[in-house]
């Protein structure tokens, strides 16, 4: 079909732009409806899951090969523990209280992760993200402030890496890791 008779070149700019907006509604309509009648899902968690990255979300399958977003496990716990950490840092040593930053990280990890706590629907680890975000600048704060970890921090990436290898297979349908070293 050309462009003659077509109903969008009568008005090239109302038409279409209008066609758009409504596709656009029903398509995020029915995404929330679908959403809020979601009450379990295998891959699903909750709120309180995410900081520990306890569920994975399955990505694709094919026979033996299974692809799932599965989180670096030693860099969500570090995250999870530096947010710990953070806390106590600000009620064992209430002069950093005045540092702004730290209350923009604890801040931040509140308004991106507690609100979940009060959504029924079924939730999955991506709407942790932001929240992780968060986490990991707070580790970056606190080792700025320990002096030891500060001198040895890149031993801190040792464990990162291996926790990478080790999941690299569930990430990005990588052989094993054992697999890798036999070879």
């Amino acid at each position: 079909m050309g462009l003659e008779g077509n109903r969008y070149t009568e008005n090239q700019q109302a038409e279409p732009q209008l066609s758009f907006v409504q596709k656009f509604g029903e398509l995020n309509r029915r995404m929330y409806l679908t959403n809020q009648r979601m009450r379990d899902h295998l891959y699903g968690s909750k709120w309180y899951q995410w900081p520990l990255g306890e569920k994975a979300v399955g990505y694709w399958r094919r026979g033996e090969l299974d692809i799932a977003m599965q989180p670096n496990l030693v860099v969500w716990w570090a995250g999870s523990l530096s947010m710990l950490l953070l806390v106590a840092a600000s009620v064992l040593r209430p002069e950093n209280l005045r540092d702004p930053l730290l209350w923009f990280l604890l801040a931040g990890y509140a308004m991106n992760w507690l609100p979940f706590a009060l959504i029924q629907r079924v939730m999955f680890l991506h709407s942790y993200f932001v929240a992780m975000i968060f986490s990991l600048l707070a580790m970056g704060w606190l080792i700025n402030r320990l002096p030891w970890w500060k001198r040895h921090y890149g031993w801190l990436l040792i464990p990162v890496v291996i926790g990478f290898i080790w999941m690299s297979h569930l990430s990005y349908g990588l052989p094993p890791a054992f697999m890798i070293l036999q070879s």
